[in-house]
C-alpha cells in the first residue's frame, strides 16, 4: 500500500503522554521537507481505547467518514491522512509545532475568548453529524471512576489506574459526606447521570479540549486528539477546559465561565454547564485528594486544599439547584 510516508527521511519519536494513551507518537520529515506527526493505535496498548470501547481509532473514523472536515471556518483538525495496517490505526497529522501549548504554558484572556467562540460555533455546525463511532456519554461520565480503574488494574501495566483507585480511596476524608455520596453515586449508576445530562440539547464535542490539545493557529484553533469525541451537551467541553487547564489559563474560573457564557448567547444552557461543573467534581476528585495528601510542597497542598473546595462549592450547588433530583437518592 502506498501512503504519504512512503517519502520519509527523518523519524523521531515523541515521549510522554497524560497515561491514558500508549500509543506509538512521532515526528516524521518528508523529503519535500514536510513535517508531520504520526500516531499509531491499538486497543491492547491504548487505554482510552479500552475503556471507551473504541476499536478502531475514534479520531481516525471521524476524519474517514467527514465529520472533521465539516468543523466550520475558525476552527479545525489536523488529521492529513489515516489507514489501518496490520491490525494498527494510522494517522497522519500537520505538526502544529510552536502553536501547541506545552502544561507549563498559559492561555492568553484573548485566547481562551477565541477558543470559547470557536467551540460554540463547532458546536452549532455539528448538531447533525451524530455518529456510531461517538464515544458514549455515559462512558465519557465513566471515564476516570474507581469503578472504571478496578476493572482494568489486572489488565495493563499502566500506572494510572492505581493512582486513580488510591485517589478515590483519599477523597472521603476531604469532602464533606453529603457530597461524597453524591460523587459516588455517579461513580456506581454512571447511566442515570449520563441520562440527566443528556437530556439536554446534544451534538459533537472534542470532550477532551484541556490547552494541551489545542493550537491557536493565525487563522483557526485547531483540535488534536479526539479519541473521546462525544455526542453531549456542549457544556462538556468545560469539564477538561476547568479541570485540567484552568491554572494554565490567564483568567479565572468565573472568567472563563463568563466567557463562555457571552460566546454560547441564546443557546447557553445553564442546567446543563450546572452538571458539567458537578461532572467536574465527579472526575478530578481523585487527583485533587492525591495532591492534597501526598505533595510534599506545602503551598501545593494548599493551593490544591483551596481548588478542591471550589469544585465542592459549586457541586453543592447543582445538587440544590435539584439537578440531580432522581439520579442521587
Amino acid at each position: 500500500m502506498t501512503t504519504i510516508l512512503d517519502d520519509t527521511v527523518e523519524r523521531v519519536p515523541i515521549g510522554g503522554n497524560d497515561g491514558r494513551s500508549g500509543a506509538s507518537v512521532e515526528r516524521v520529515r518528508l523529503g519535500d521537507g514536510r513535517r508531520l506527526v504520526v500516531k499509531r493505535m491499538h486497543p491492547d496498548h491504548d487505554l482510552t481505547m479500552r475503556l471507551t470501547g473504541d476499536s478502531v481509532g475514534r479520531e481516525y473514523l471521524l476524519w474517514r467518514d467527514g465529520v472533521l472536515d465539516a468543523l466550520p471556518r475558525g476552527i479545525g483538525h489536523a488529521v492529513v491522512a489515516g489507514w489501518q495496517e496490520g491490525g494498527e490505526t494510522v494517522l497522519v497529522m500537520r505538526d502544529l509545532g510552536s502553536v501547541m501549548r506545552s502544561w507549563s504554558d498559559v492561555v492568553s484572556w484573548s485566547e481562551n475568548d477565541r477558543l470559547m467562540s470557536a467551540l460554540v460555533s463547532m458546536h452549532e455546525a455539528l448538531r447533525g453529524y451524530q455518529h456510531e463511532a461517538l464515544c458514549p456519554l455515559v462512558d465519557r461520565v465513566a471515564l476516570l471512576s474507581p469503578v472504571t480503574m478496578r476493572a482494568v488494574t489486572d489488565a495493563t501495566d499502566n500506572p494510572l489506574p492505581m493512582l486513580i483507585v488510591r485517589g478515590w480511596e483519599r477523597f472521603p476524608e476531604l469532602v464533606p459526606d453529603d457530597v461524597v455520596a453524591a460523587v459516588r453515586a455517579v461513580h456506581e449508576v454512571p447511566a442515570a447521570f449520563a441520562a440527566r445530562f443528556g437530556a439536554q440539547p446534544c451534538t459533537v464535542v472534542h470532550a477532551d479540549a484541556a490547552h494541551v490539545n489545542i493550537g491557536f493557529e493565525e487563522k483557526q484553533v485547531t483540535l488534536l486528539d479526539w479519541a473521546l469525541a462525544t455526542w453531549g451537551p456542549p457544556a462538556l467541553e468545560l469539564v477538561p477546559y476547568l479541570t485540567a487547564s484552568a491554572a494554565s489559563v490567564d483568567v479565572s474560573r468565573e472568567e472563563i465561565l463568563a466567557s463562555y457564557r457571552v460566546a454560547a448567547g441564546d443557546s447557553y444552557d445553564d442546567d446543563a454547564v450546572h452538571l458539567a461543573l458537578f461532572l467536574g467534581l465527579v472526575e478530578l476528585g481523585w487527583n485533587k485528594a492525591l495532591d492534597i495528601t501526598e505533595n510534599e510542597d506545602r503551598l501545593v497542598r494548599e493551593r490544591e486544599r483551596a481548588d478542591l473546595d471550589w469544585w465542592v462549592t459549586e457541586a453543592r450547588r447543582t445538587i440544590e439547584l435539584g439537578l440531580l433530583d432522581g439520579v442521587v437518592v
